[in-house]
């Protein structure tokens, strides 16, 4: 009996020295490929305003109306005080493509900025954006304008005053997949 557990002892090592040297063997002639490298299929992604310009109603007392693009020109900052309920300005913005690549819209976001005053209530110029929605298309090498319209509600409690109301507005686009 003991002469059959020594030999069964020897056959469990031997198989497992063979299992050892067989997995050592694989493994020192695996071979890793790594590929490193760039892809350039010709695309430019170039999407950004290109202009803002304000128009004020007739009869309208805008009292400041500024509005510029930041450096990037991805975002439109406009500063609006309006003196009477009644009051608008609008504001178009022209939105070029000057890349190669088709751009979808995804959203516009038109945020108050933000000021070191924080405010309790809330303020009576609001902004409405037409002309460019969620969806259009601007193809490559062309451009797409839309309005940023500022007005000063009238509301039982609102006190006849000059107000103003900071914001940026940013377009989010993707691009376009056919």
């Amino acid at each position: 009996m003991k002469k059959r557990k020594n030999v069964s002892v020897i056959l469990v090592t031997v198989f497992c020295m063979i299992v050892l040297f067989m997995g050592v063997g694989y493994a020192s002639f695996q071979e890793i490929s790594t590929v490193n490298g760039t892809v350039n299929n010709g695309s430019v992604w170039n999407v950004h305003f290109d202009n803002i310009e304000a128009t004020v109603p007739d009869g309208s007392l805008a009292i400041n109306h500024q509005a510029q693009l930041d450096a990037t020109k991805n975002t439109a900052l406009i500063d609006v005080s309006l003196s009477q309920p009644s009051d608008e300005i609008s504001y178009t913005l022209t939105v070029v493509n000057e890349g190669n690549i088709d751009a979808v819209v995804d959203s516009i976001e038109v945020a108050e900025a933000s000021d070191e005053e924080v405010e309790t209530r809330v303020s009576p110029i609001s902004y409405a954006v037409d002309g460019l929605s969620s969806g259009a298309i601007i193809p490559a090498g062309s451009k797409a304008t839309f309005t940023v319209t500022a007005t000063y509600h009238q509301t039982d409690e609102t006190v006849i005053t000059n107000e103003r109301k900071n914001v940026s507005v940013v377009v989010h686009y993707d691009l376009r997949t056919k």
